[in-house]
Formats: C-alpha cells, structure tokens, sequence
C-alpha cells in the first residue's frame, strides 16, 4: 500500500516535469531517483514509472531530440557540436542523436543559424579593424558549438575574403 502511494507521487511528479517541457527518459529518470528533501526512492518503482510513460507514449527520446534541435534552430543559439553535446548530456544515445540530427539540422539551417548570429554580432564591432573583427566573429561562433569550415565560409561572405 505505501509503495502504491510512492509509485504514484512518482508518476505525478514525472507527469508535472513532462507538462513543463518534453523531458529524455534519462532525465525524467535522474530527477525521480533524486527527491527533494534526501528522501530515498526505491529504484524499481522510478523504472516502473518510466516504463508506464514509455508505454502511454508520454516520454520518447527520439521525440526529444526533434524537441530540442527545433528549438536551438528557432532561436539561433547554437551550432550542429554544441546541440550533439547538448543531447548527450540528456543521456541520449550517440546513435540515435547521430541519426536525428542528420536528418534534423542541414546545413543549410546552420548557415542560416550562422549567418543571423552574425548579423547581430556586426553591429557591435563596427569600430574594430577587419582582422580584430574576423577573429571576435569566428570564436563566437566556434564558442556557440557550429564547424571552422561553415564560421569562415559565413564570416568571409559577410566581411569578404580580403582579411587575413
């Protein structure tokens, strides 16, 4: 009867952290085993509770990535390294977040990623010499996890190849 009561505080506590945002079971997973307080949680009651939600289709790592990678694309922040990184650290799977990604993040939408957060990134070095400005540009690019190769092809369209 208790462990009845535990199993279904789980489940609503897994069913509130999925309605704030989608979740990969290896966090879902992580933040039931570790309650508030220093209570301990039976660890065959947190994978029953994730099994229910894998099988109701509540929770999907697959589903995640797309999630995730849609909503770096949305808001420009980072670049095809730094989502994978991102993902991995979600505890998915480095064939499932090689997959999705491929079929997710062309190349095309990075260099749009790229080139927006340039446009943004110009302003503020207008004052520098060209050379100080390539060199600011492509760490902040490289910092935000896109390729050396796309962060010159980007940088030299936009300042011109002229600077070395």
């Amino acid at each position: 009867m208790i462990e009845d009561e535990e199993y279904q505080k789980l489940l609503k506590r897994a069913l509130h952290l999925i309605s704030i945002r989608p979740r990969s079971i290896h966090d879902i997973k992580k933040r039931l085993s570790t309650p508030p307080r220093g209570q301990t949680v039976p660890l065959r009651l947190v994978d029953g509770v994730i099994e229910k939600l894998i099988k109701l289709k509540l929770v999907d790592d697959r589903a995640f990535c797309v999630w995730l990678i849609e909503s770096r694309k949305r808001t420009n922040r980072k670049g095809h390294d730094s989502i994978k990184f991102e993902l991995l650290g979600q505890g998915i799977a480095v064939d499932l977040v090689t997959e999705v990604l491929s079929q997710e993040l062309s190349g095309d939408d990075e260099y749009r990623m790229a080139r927006n957060l340039l446009e943004k990134k110009t302003k503020l070095y207008t004052s520098l010499p060209q050379k100080e400005k390539k060199t600011k540009l492509l760490g902040h690019l490289l910092r935000r996890g896109f390729s050396p190769s796309l962060a010159y092809r980007v940088i030299d369209e936009m300042l011109g190849k002229d600077v070395q």
